[in-house]
């Protein structure tokens, strides 16, 4: 057996961003029809079980943002491979390149394949991104409350036309109407000094995300959001070992504000962590 080496790995401390996200059009997130009784909605939204309201549950954004970025970065690291199986078309998505080492998408939001990060050659360590859940703004719930009352939702009705006989098939969904906004909190930490860089990545996924659709009903016109007062902070390791202040980088933001000035906003903490103290400094 190996004698074991020194992790190349230590925790230096999180970015934190945080937000507004804004519904341009109607989200259509999908809940479990079998907790509604009969006579509820046939296609209804994901809602809290303690409150009754809508929210985005985290694993949705991170899921949206990790595909639009996978598609992005094809060309470059050939992630997403297609096998004809039989008399259909099967996808798979790697977490290494071409060369078999694993790719920035996979160290940032977690390799698909644990083995993969078991035989990396570069220790991954923790998956860096945490997407937390998304609840209504009390502005917004109140809103929703004054307007609409209830379950603070809307429902649409949707027809699926019969090509042939042109009969319509009504499929009526459930939706968080436009104009809802909704807190956001993203977490980026740092274990190594090409972390900083990577939080790059999660902005991208954010960009891409505004001119995409989150949740189902896309490409019919549900989805649309947009995200505002964006503002980004550094809780370096000192912040939860000795109870320093966090580090303000940017506030009352647009995403494509933070992506184009990231450098110059980081630069100052890039300096910093790059040479952490060791655990245990009583200085550090």
């Amino acid at each position: 057996m190996e004698a074991p080496e020194k992790i190349p790995l230590a925790f230096q401390g999180k970015y934190v961003l945080t937000g507004r996200l804004r519904l341009i059009t109607g989200l259509h997130i999908g809940g479990r029809e079998a907790e509604y009784e009969i006579g509820g909605e046939e296609n209804p939204v994901v809602k809290d079980p303690l409150t009754g309201e809508p929210y985005i549950p985290g694993s949705s954004l991170k899921g949206k943002i990790r595909s639009l970025l996978e598609w992005a970065y094809q060309s470059q690291w050939n992630l997403i491979q297609l096998r004809r199986n039989k008399d259909r078309w099967e996808s798979e998505v790697r977490d290494t390149d071409d060369n078999g080492a694993l790719t920035d998408l996979s160290i940032v939001f977690g390799p698909w394949d644990v083995e993969k990060k078991a035989k990396s050659t570069h220790p991954v360590g923790p998956t860096r991104v945490i997407f937390r859940d998304a609840f209504l703004t009390e502005a917004s719930r109140q809103e929703l409350e004054r307007v609409i009352g209830g379950s603070l939702t809307e429902v649409k009705a949707e027809n699926a036309i019969d090509r042939v006989i042109s009969r319509a098939n009504p499929r009526p969904m459930e939706r968080v109407p436009a104009g809802a906004c909704f807190d956001i909190e993203i977490l980026f930490e740092v274990y190594e000094d090409a972390d900083h860089r990577r939080l790059r990545y999660v902005l991208q996924g954010l960009r891409l995300l505004e001119d995409s659709a989150l949740g189902g009903g896309g490409s019919r016109g549900s989805g649309r959001v947009q995200l505002e007062g964006l503002s980004l902070e550094w809780r370096g390791r000192d912040y939860y070992t000795d109870g320093r202040n966090p580090l303000s980088l940017a506030s009352d933001k647009r995403v494509h504000e933070l992506l184009r000035d990231l450098e110059n906003l980081i630069g100052p903490v890039r300096t910093a962590s790059s040479s952490p103290k060791p655990q245990g400094d009583p200085d550090g």
